[in-house]
């Protein structure tokens, strides 16, 4: 074994440091900040057509409980957006004027409130959830991307004051995507036992999260990230003041989902990052869309209302190639 000099650090100790440095640089490099990439046109929506509008197509869908997705789906006249064929969507949605302090010069964004939120019409007094999708319809990259793409999404939520949110403590509302990753699955039995690929679809988000009369009383509130490699939701930042906030997802080429959160409407930057997990343990393959989710008691009453303003898609340029 060769002898080290005074001072001199073993050779498989100096090599360790570089591999530690390296992986750190490499991780940080990874971290895709949402709005900060090329953005894809045809995918999100800025609500300023004064004839924005939703046809609903109700009942509908409740896929999820009954295994009814009741079709034609609710859809944006402008094709953006539609009603998810699993859980339903808010019977509420439509255009609305922008709440004050919003992006600089938007003169509309999109309201959604739930009140059934599991079969149309039927109150269970159990806590449900709708779910609306963005459309890749015109996303000129495909409708569904690999994660190389580092695609990431950024949208202004407005969360109303505390006083006109439903009375409930629990999630009302989340910002998600929608991936997909390979596993390996087994089937039959005994010595016709075998595995194959499979495509798993799962589906990170940010969740707001309404604590109804804390230790002193008051109602606050805070968000929740969803999830660790455990599949364990996580607290996140707590809600400091209501109004507009933005909030934001990456996915990076290894299959790590970033989120993003930050009050007002400034766009998205280092600092807002919040955390990254490969969810579920899994490594995010392919991107299918994003989506928003109302909840609510389903016991009749009107959810809190939602207000979001200017989704945004993006990709990363060097991995945005032209098909």
């Amino acid at each position: 074994m060769q002898r080290l000099g005074s001072g001199s650090l073993p050779q498989w100790l100096m090599l360790l440091g570089v591999m530690v440095l390296a992986s750190t640089q490499w991780g940080q490099a990874q971290i895709i900040v949402p709005g900060h990439g090329s953005l894809v046109q045809g995918v999100g929506d800025d609500f300023e057509d004064p004839k924005w509008g939703w046809r609903p197509n109700f009942p509908k869908s409740s896929k999820d409980i009954d295994e009814n997705p009741r079709k034609p789906i609710g859809i944006a006249f402008n094709n953006k957006w539609f009603e998810s064929n699993y859980r339903g969507q808010p019977e509420q949605i439509e255009r609305v004027p922008t709440p004050a302090n919003g992006i600089q010069g938007s003169t509309g964004a999109m309201l959604m409130r739930s009140q059934f939120s599991k079969l149309p019409g039927r109150a269970d007094n159990q806590r449900g959830q709708d779910e609306i999708f963005a459309s890749m319809r015109y996303c000129r990259y495909g409708q569904i991307l690999p994660t190389s793409y580092s695609p990431a999404v950024a949208v202004r939520v407005w969360l109303p004051p505390f006083d006109q949110w439903e009375p409930k403590s629990g999630s009302s509302f989340a910002l998600r995507l929608d991936v997909e990753t390979t596993v390996m699955k087994e089937s039959g039995v005994f010595i016709f036992r075998s595995t194959k690929e499979e495509l798993e679809g799962y589906w990170p988000g940010i969740f707001v999260n309404l604590v109804k009369g804390g230790a002193r009383g008051e109602d606050t509130g805070h968000f929740i990230i969803r999830a660790n490699e455990r599949g364990q939701d996580i607290r996140g930042p707590n809600i400091t003041q209501t109004g507009w906030w933005t909030l934001g997802m990456s996915v990076s080429p290894d299959g790590k989902v970033h989120y993003f959160v930050s009050p007002g409407v400034d766009d998205l930057t280092r600092e807002d990052h919040v955390c990254s997990h490969f969810c579920y343990g899994y490594k995010a393959e392919r991107y299918k869309t994003f989506f928003f989710n109302t909840f609510n008691q389903n016991d009749g009453n009107w959810s809190t209302p939602w207000i979001v303003d200017d989704p945004k898609f993006y990709v990363t340029p060097q991995q945005a190639r032209r098909r």
